[in-house]
């Protein structure tokens, strides 16, 4: 139990769902507290996790992490952007792209943060169509993004793989829109 969310790495390791801030943020708790029970791993069905900065999507994300391993299953959190540098340098020691998929593909639920938050090529288009097609139906991803799922087909370049990623990614999908109450501004205050 200790070494599931150690090696999940999360970015709030000590996140928890009692300690989400509900009050004046016009956000759906149930619907939140219905995710944290997990059963969307079930059905291996997607989380989309939508709000703007410091609304809580990570710290969310990171909630449901920890409950799915508190199940005893495997989770692991990662930035789009660092998933990307990471094929870059394993690419860079001319090392295929086949490791690095089947990494990120093992997990049961995979928390990616800062989903499309910067541009992507046609190169990353590719391997994110591959690891979200070695997903699909068969392990449930978590997507922590500032744009609505509308918007996503043409920041991933408006072709056939943007269809089919937004495609995969989206229907089924449980989502969260936390909204636009900054909850680090928030709780500033109330110190």
């Amino acid at each position: 139990m200790k070494r599931l969310p150690q090696r999940a790495k999360l970015r709030f390791p000590y996140a928890e769902m009692g300690e989400m801030i509900y009050d004046g943020r016009g956000i759906d708790g149930v619907l939140i507290r219905e995710a944290s029970t997990c059963q969307f791993m079930e059905t291996a069905r997607n989380v989309v996790i939508e709000g703007c900065t410091g609304t809580g999507k990570s710290f969310l994300a990171c909630c449901l992490a920890k409950q799915a391993c508190k199940k005893r299953k495997s989770a692991h959190y990662v930035r789009l952007p660092d998933l990307l540098m990471e094929r870059d340098e394993l690419a860079a020691t001319e090392r295929s792209n086949a490791k690095i998929l089947k990494k990120y593909a093992r997990y049961e639920i995979l928390l990616l943060d800062e989903w499309l938050t910067e541009d992507v090529d046609d190169i990353d288009i590719s391997f994110l169509f591959e690891l979200v097609e070695r997903r699909y139906a068969a392990k449930s991803t978590v997507l922590c993004t500032q744009y609505t799922p509308a918007e996503w087909h043409g920041r991933l370049g408006g072709g056939v793989q943007a269809d089919a990623l937004v495609d995969r990614l989206v229907n089924g999908a449980v989502r969260i829109d936390l909204g636009d109450v900054n909850v680090r501004k928030l709780l500033s205050e109330r110190k």
